[in-house]
Order: C-alpha cells, then structure tokens, then sequence
C-alpha cells in the first residue's frame, strides 16, 4: 500500500509539474502573440503613414501645376491685352472680327 500511494504522488507530482510547464509556456506564447499582434499594427500604421505621404505628394504636384497653368494663362490674356493699345489692332488669332 505504501509504494502505492508513492507512485500515486509522483505520478500526480508529474502532472502538476507538467501544468505548471503548460502554463508558462502559455504565457510565453500570449507574449509572443502580443508583440505579434503590435508588430502587425505597427507594419500597417507605417503603410497607412507611406499612402498618406504619397496622397498628399500627388496633390501638392497637382496644385502646384494647376496654380503654374493659370499663371500662364494670365500671362497670355495680359499679353494679348497689351498688344491691342500698342497695335491698336486685335491679336490674328481673333480673326472673326
């Protein structure tokens, strides 16, 4: 009876040992899933942040062309303008006159 009730106990010493294994290798793995989870967060911020920039890169060029296009626009209303009270003629492209 004796030897018994010792292999009982080192049986069940064996299983709480292994609980105790499990458990930490549980946690080990919820830390590693957890820096898992904040590494794919911080992979997708920094492709969030990379579009944002790109998106207003494009817009900035965008701008900057529409503003130099209007400016050359002005430039050749007024030159056509000035060209009438020094010929005191219109330009040859309005020829419907």
């Amino acid at each position: 009876m004796q030897g018994e009730l010792e292999e009982r106990l080192k049986s069940l010493k064996k299983i709480q040992n292994r609980i105790k294994y499990l458990k930490l290798v549980a946690d080990g793995a919820d830390a590693k899933f957890q820096s898992e989870i904040e590494r794919r967060k911080l992979k997708s911020w920094k492709k969030y942040e990379n579009k944002k920039y790109y998106v207003k890169l494009v817009a900035d060029r965008a701008r900057d062309k529409a503003k130099e296009r209007l400016n050359n626009e002005e430039l050749q209303a007024l030159k056509k303008a000035s060209t009438i009270p020094t010929t005191g003629k219109l330009p040859q492209m309005y020829f419907c006159f």
